[in-house]
């Protein structure tokens, strides 16, 4: 007699076996490194059946995700929080070219007039919301798994949301508002009398 495993679970007809570690390092990758280092020396198994899962296996190093940064709730959160300021600052700007644009002005000085009017306040969010970020961004204590997800996210999102919002969004704009007015034959907004 001696001890052994209380039930033998299976996974598509082939004995299963599930390890479980509560670590108590801050770096759950590092430790998950080395740990699959360690069974790759003193193991013989079939790599191909072995797999890791948790907070800090499944992070993917690929040309798309440069930072090796797990898609996750934590992320998830941090996409919302970016929607919501880039929606924001893109409100704010075409809000602010519609009333240049119904001021009088032309389709090209009310762009340029209402970009030029916008680029502070639209820097001041990114610059604040990036900059208060950057700790989480940067911590590798204990926790931060979840915070430097939302703040990868929020700080890395915002500076590709303010060239969108500066640049970008003015410019289809202008566009828009061109072809709006060739279709119609006339100017699209009236000065106000």
């Amino acid at each position: 007699m001696r001890s052994g495993g209380s039930t033998v679970t299976r996974e598509n007809g082939k004995r299963n076996l599930t390890i479980r570690i509560d670590n108590r390092d801050p770096d759950l990758t590092s430790y998950l490194k080395e740990a699959q280092a360690q069974i790759a020396n003193k193991v013989h198994y079939d790599p191909d059946r072995c797999v890791s899962s948790g907070a800090a296996s499944s992070r993917t190093k690929s040309a798309p995700n440069p930072m090796g940064q797990t898609l996750n709730v934590a992320s998830g959160v941090g996409f919302i929080a970016l929607f919501g300021v880039a929606v924001q600052n893109g409100i704010v700007m075409v809000a602010n070219l519609n009333r240049i644009r119904k001021a009088g002005f032309d389709l090209h000085e009310a762009v340029m007039k209402g970009a030029t009017e916008r680029l502070r306040p639209v820097l001041m969010t990114a610059t604040v919301a990036t900059l208060g970020m950057l700790p989480a961004a940067l911590h590798t204590g204990v926790g931060s798994d979840v915070q430097r997800g939302i703040a990868t996210v929020v700080g890395g999102g915002l500076a590709v949301a303010t060239v969108l919002t500066l640049f970008v969004l003015p410019s289809m704009y202008h566009v828009i508002e061109h072809w709006a007015e060739a279709r119609h034959g006339r100017t699209v907004w009236h000065p106000t009398t």
